[in-house]
């Protein structure tokens, strides 16, 4: 099982990121703060499906996300 981290970029996004081997990431999401809380949007996935939320922390959307 790879390491999935997250990494706050400001009050309002935030990175999921999973890591490698290697010391190599990969962004598997980013997450945004919206009005009604935080929603990711999945890195692969350019439709309507990619996106996912609200989560009440960036934290519980990695964990949901990496599940």
């Amino acid at each position: 099982m790879t390491p999935t981290i997250i990494e706050h970029h400001g009050a309002r996004r935030a990175y999921i990121l999973q890591t490698d081997d290697d010391d190599t990431t990969t962004r598997l999401a980013t997450v945004y703060k919206m009005t009604d809380g935080w929603h990711a949007k999945l890195s692969d996935d350019h439709t309507g499906r990619a996106w996912s939320g609200p989560y009440r922390s960036a934290e519980e959307a990695m964990s949901r996300l990496s599940a």
